[in-house]
């Protein structure tokens, strides 16, 4: 820990301990504590308090030969504390064809080669405007609760070997906005002989195009290899046509490393304007 010019510095070190706590008699450096607060995030806190956060740097050193890398999170100034996670490459981001939706009838695909959407299927896949808008969209007119599925989609081996939770992203707008409590439901299914670990949308409550969200928890992720199995049913809305824009999954990679002496997490702060609680 050092002043200089105004600006405080406080850097250091600390072994991970898998998903138990970590072992303070392993850290190097003063004036900070860590815990493991979740999969892959530590806090640190400082001893003491720094209005400013200028910089901050942070750096692992790993046995498991799996590319690890420190994302530097969240500083809360009035808890004293900085937000470390440790991640396996870059979060994996992974888009979802709807063009290559497939209509279901009675949970199952229908017995015909026209499941696939089109403009005279229910839902219609349409452009938003034919002459002047070229954007894609799934349409489900109102009071068209018909299911449709996404072929199944194989999940990257650090997107589930890490035990993280995978987000379902869906681009949803409507026609008006009448019916304000209208979800999506995404069954969410992985492997073979799953349980639905998927979810509703919050509701559509505007007709303006946005961003809604099923979160598939860690807990409901399975090892490498494996697949996800996605379809999406839209609630009840009688008045209100609903638009499916755009959909893609979201998977962080946290990882927690083993206690090996090896495995460290170095970091440097940078603070300015020190005051003392």
């Amino acid at each position: 820990m050092g002043l200089n010019n105004g600006e405080v510095r406080v850097s250091g070190s600390f072994r991970p301990n898998g998903a138990s706590a970590v072992s303070a008699t392993n850290n190097k450096g003063v004036g900070f504590t860590v815990a493991r607060t979740s999969l892959g995030l530590y806090t640190l806190t400082f001893a003491d308090k720094f209005p400013t956060l200028i910089s901050a740097t942070a750096a692992v050193r790993d046995t498991s030969g799996r590319g690890m890398r420190v994302r530097i999170g969240d500083y809360d100034a009035s808890a004293k504390t900085l937000k470390l996670y440790t991640v396996v490459g870059a979060p994996r981001f992974i888009p979802l064809d709807i063009h290559s939706l497939q209509i279901l009838s009675s949970n199952d695909y229908i017995n015909s080669a026209g499941g696939l959407l089109a403009k005279n299927t229910d839902p219609v896949l349409e452009r938003t405007n034919a002459a002047t808008d070229i954007a894609t969209r799934v349409k489900w007119a109102a009071n068209s609760v018909i299911e449709v599925q996404f072929p199944p989609t194989p999940l990257p081996p650090e997107a589930v070997a890490t035990g993280n939770a995978i987000t379902v992203n869906l681009l949803l707008s409507k026609s008006g906005n009448t019916d304000t409590s209208a979800v999506v439901a995404v069954k969410a299914f992985l492997g073979i002989g799953d349980s639905n670990a998927g979810g509703n949308t919050t509701a559509l409550a505007s007709a303006s195009l946005g961003k809604k969200t099923v979160t598939i928890a860690s807990a409901d992720t399975l090892a490498y290899p494996t697949m996800l199995n996605l379809a999406l049913v839209p609630g009840t809305h009688a008045n209100d046509a609903i638009y499916l824009h755009a959909a893609w999954l979201e998977v962080d990679t946290l990882y927690d490393l083993t206690s090996d002496a090896n495995n460290v997490v170095n970091f440097q702060a940078i603070f300015g304007n020190l005051s003392f609680v």
